[in-house]
């Protein structure tokens, strides 16, 4: 096999401009404050803008890239990344690193531009009188960019155009036509799955990153999904901090009820995968992978980013996901997991008040006992005097609640545990002897005295302690979040989806 190009990044220019208005030359990195959070980088500059005439007369554009290494001899899998609302094509291109990704793998990407004959961004005036008159359904029918119900009909210009823009390619090139995949942002992400629902079969996987979609398009009202042509690999993409001005007053209380999570959901259902995913947190980068039944799934939120795409998601997209896809003649899908997933294997998650907790991909009971894990509330003496000391509002640091598991969960890790229910004897992983006790917030370690946060605690003659302190002892990585803990070999930082996921993974 080839050997694959290397990526090299290029130092540049930094300019200030509108990136829908201002072509950089050569050498220059457009660093908008506020755009896309500013994935700032040298971007190709063999980008040639297509105009063509391919639907009801209408003229249809986007931003191509054919890699140096193509040839024409060999078909080649074809990605189309479609714009947020109120960007161009190329404005996707260079908020992405998918142009580096094809001069690696060798593939063709097209950015389309957003027609203004299908699809414009909402005015002020048309948000208001939509928000004025909700309760008319037939105001649905008509204001499709404001709405954002998935159900766009097949006849749309929004589907045909796309659909003939894929034929145009597919003419002029190579295109493996097993290997055709969809990513958008934003709206492109809307766009992406309306035309998945109308003509999934002709997709290998498709991309979804930080969509508006309204969370109560996905399900019908007894709890079946849309309506749908066929199961489609799907790759759900959100950044913790996502939110649409004009969408936020409609965000639910629950989580589990987000448009992101309802998107999951979906595709989940749609696909027929196991309901328990393997997990994959590596600093603020959380991952869920779904296997199992007819197409994969994977969902990915990144902690403390906005509206928009890392730069690295094109990369993570491909290699964790598109580059082991492919539909079949028969319309089945071909998954091998690429090397890139990286499962935690090791990583342990527990929820409060749970009877289960997910260790190493896997649901397990905390004991045979039927014991649940559980947090205890810790306060500072002088909560109540906060103002008056001048202190930050909230808990000062280090005020954290405290996750208690039985004693004998330790052994998940290697620790020999011998308990009557008030006392405790553990030779460690390290070969160290412990001993706690019930009501001391002491360890012995070796006949030193060490602290926890909180002292052992009895509960029908089972001795339960915290798990952070045992975890850290053992040099593993803890992120807390909302009563979810996530303890790794590696950093981590959990993100708000993602710890909802897990809690309800980990329900009884």
């Amino acid at each position: 096999m080839k050997e694959k190009e290397k990526i090299y990044l290029l130092a540049g220019e930094s300019i200030d401009v509108d990136a829908n208005q201002v072509y950089p030359k050569s050498g220059q990195i457009i660093n908008t404050k506020g755009v896309y959070d500013q994935n700032s980088h040298v971007t190709s500059e063999n980008l040639p803008h297509i105009e063509k005439r391919l639907v009801d007369d209408v003229l249809s554009s986007w931003t191509e890239y054919v890699p140096a290494v193509y040839d024409g001899t060999i078909p080649v899998p074809l990605v189309i990344s479609r714009p947020g609302g109120g960007h161009t094509g190329w404005m996707q291109c260079h908020a992405t690193s998918w142009s580096c990704v094809a001069d690696r793998e060798g593939f063709i990407v097209i950015f389309p531009d957003i027609n203004t004959n299908a699809w414009h961004f909402p005015t002020q005036e048309e948000r208001k009188a939509y928000y004025d008159n909700a309760s008319e359904k037939g105001k649905k029918a008509d204001i499709l960019n404001l709405v954002f119900d998935i159900y766009t009909p097949a006849e749309h210009l929004l589907v045909r155009e796309m659909k003939a823009i894929i034929d145009d390619i597919c003419s002029r090139y190579n295109i493996d036509l097993s290997r055709i995949f969809m990513q958008g942002m934003s709206m492109g992400d809307f766009f992406t799955m309306n035309f998945a629902i109308r003509h999934g079969g002709m997709l290998a996987g498709i991309g979804q990153s930080n969509g508006p979609a309204s969370a109560d398009s996905f399900f019908d009202a007894e709890g079946n999904p849309g309506e749908h042509e066929t199961f489609v690999p799907a790759y759900i993409d959100f950044c913790s901090n996502n939110d649409i001005g004009m969408l936020a007053k409609d965000r639910p209380s629950s989580r589990l009820e987000s448009k992101e999570m309802r998107n999951l959901s979906f595709w989940i259902t749609v696909n027929q995968v196991n309901p328990y995913p393997k997990l994959r947190i590596i600093g603020n980068e959380n991952m869920a992978f779904y296997d199992g039944g007819l197409a994969p799934v994977v969902f990915r939120e990144v902690l403390g980013r906005g509206h928009g795409q890392t730069f690295d998601s094109a990369d993570t997209m491909w290699s964790c996901f598109f580059s082991g896809l492919r539909r079949k003649q028969d319309g089945t899908v071909e998954y091998t997991v690429p090397d890139e997933t990286g499962y935690d294997e090791n990583a342990v998650a527990l929820s409060d008040g749970k009877l289960f907790a997910y260790i190493g991909n896997r649901k397990q009971h905390i004991d045979e006992k039927g014991s649940r894990s559980y947090y205890v509330k810790v306060t500072f003496e002088w909560q109540d005097r906060i103002d008056e000391l001048g202190l930050p509002p909230g808990k000062p640091d280090g005020f954290e609640d405290v996750l208690y598991v039985p004693v004998s969960f330790l052994e998940i890790w290697g620790y020999t545990v011998k308990t009557d229910g008030e006392y405790a004897e553990l030779i460690s992983p390290k070969g160290e002897y412990m001993q706690v006790a019930a009501g001391n917030i002491g360890v012995v370690v070796n006949n030193r005295i060490y602290c926890m946060e909180r002292q052992a605690e009895t509960h029908e003659g089972i001795l339960y302690v915290s798990i952070k302190w045992f975890a850290q002892h053992l040099g593993k990585y803890i992120s807390e979040r909302e009563h979810v803990m996530y303890i790794n070999t590696h950093p981590c930082s959990l993100s708000p989806n993602m710890a909802a996921l897990i809690s309800e993974l980990l329900k009884d």
